[in-house]
């Protein structure tokens, strides 16, 4: 189980497109207001399942491909992958809408304070993963959808981990995950050390250059 008791506001701010070591009194004080109400509504619920991998063909499960030169290299000497998905809940969407009614600005913050809410959740998941699989390396998390990994996979994603039926996760018309502050994503397992670029324990660096945005992200590592 997973419970959040603070979220990263220097996150959320650089979310909002700030410099934390910058900002006013007025908008720390915003994110202050908002993280306090949204950790009220946040409720962190997550699922994953193992898979064997083969990654002469970059099958799962024996028979599902993982297209795209991104996820074979990620995957590299790994023998089984963990499919993780995670979301904060449907009221935390509604939240973000209704903090619209009060200011813009406070619509946005919770906004931001959400997006890092999720990956302070992961954090704390992966913490969890590395000590239930101690004895194994395992990769940072891969998202559906990174470099040359389809976006489309998603839907085979929820399909193999019952994500639906175990954590409310759905797709919209469009193809994008409900509720929206959801994660997808694959981690691979191995049996020998990884290079620091791709383990769980590495260099977030390495995330950004395996994105389609990195030349261009204002958020960006690199």
């Amino acid at each position: 189980m997973v419970k959040l008791e603070s979220i990263s506001k220097e996150e959320a701010f650089r979310y909002m497109g700030g410099d934390f070591s910058k900002i006013s009194d007025e908008e720390l004080q915003i994110l202050n207001d908002n993280e306090k109400l949204l950790l009220n509504e946040i409720n962190v619920r997550y699922i994953y399942k193992v898979f064997e991998y083969d990654s002469e063909n970059t099958t799962i499960a024996g028979k599902i491909k993982l297209t795209g030169d991104s996820i074979r290299n990620h995957l590299k000497d790994c023998n089984r992958v963990i499919l993780l998905a995670c979301t904060l809940s449907n009221a935390v969407d509604a939240f973000i809408r209704k903090r619209g009614v009060v200011s813009m600005l406070d619509m946005l913050s919770a906004d931001a304070l959400a997006s890092a809410a999720i990956e302070d959740s992961l954090r704390l998941i992966d913490k969890e993963l590395l000590n239930e699989f101690s004895d194994e390396y395992l990769t940072w998390r891969f998202g559906v959808g990174y470099g040359d990994f389809p976006l489309e996979f998603q839907k085979t994603f929820l399909e193999l981990t019952n994500a639906g039926k175990l954590i409310g996760l759905s797709l919209s018309d469009g193809g994008l995950l409900t509720p929206t502050k959801s994660v997808t994503c694959v981690i691979g397992i191995s049996e020998n050390p990884l290079p620091k670029g791709r383990s769980m324990d590495g260099s977030i660096i390495s995330k950004c250059q395996m994105c389609n945005m990195r030349k261009t992200c204002d958020f960006s590592k690199c």
